[in-house]
């Protein structure tokens, strides 16, 4: 769900007229309901709880999904799992060459990624 779609569903069912009513009763300004209305910004946890509440959704499953689900979050939780997978590439080949399996060393990083579905070049 995007923000304006909580936005909307919650002024339809608590009645709440217009954005300027909202922003009251969230005690938040005009300006941010906008933003919230044109998905140019995602409202704070507590905010879309009280969005949720009043659109008669579950509060934190909702403000969780909002927030994790912006594309800023994406591309972080996206590089962070890079970063984890490839250092588990690498604790798996030094566990393999530990065990005395030099012969599956030749498997590179890359290639254990590609296998993954993730193309990634290395780095830090």
């Amino acid at each position: 769900m995007q923000p304006s779609e909580l936005v909307k569903a919650a002024m339809e069912k608590a009645s709440i007229p217009s954005t300027r009513a909202l922003a009251k009763e969230l005690n938040v300004s005009q300006s941010s309901v906008s933003l919230w209305m044109n998905d140019e910004r995602l409202p704070e946890f507590e905010n879309a709880a009280a969005l949720a509440e009043l659109a008669g959704l579950p509060p934190t499953r909702t403000a969780a999904s909002i927030r994790l689900n912006s594309p800023k979050n994406s591309r972080r939780v996206n590089a962070l799992l890079k970063k984890i997978i490839s250092n588990a590439a690498i604790v798996v080949l030094a566990t393999m060459y530990t065990n005395g399996k030099c012969e599956t060393l030749q498997v590179s990083t890359n290639h254990f990624l590609h296998n993954c579905g993730i193309v990634y070049k290395g780095g830090s």
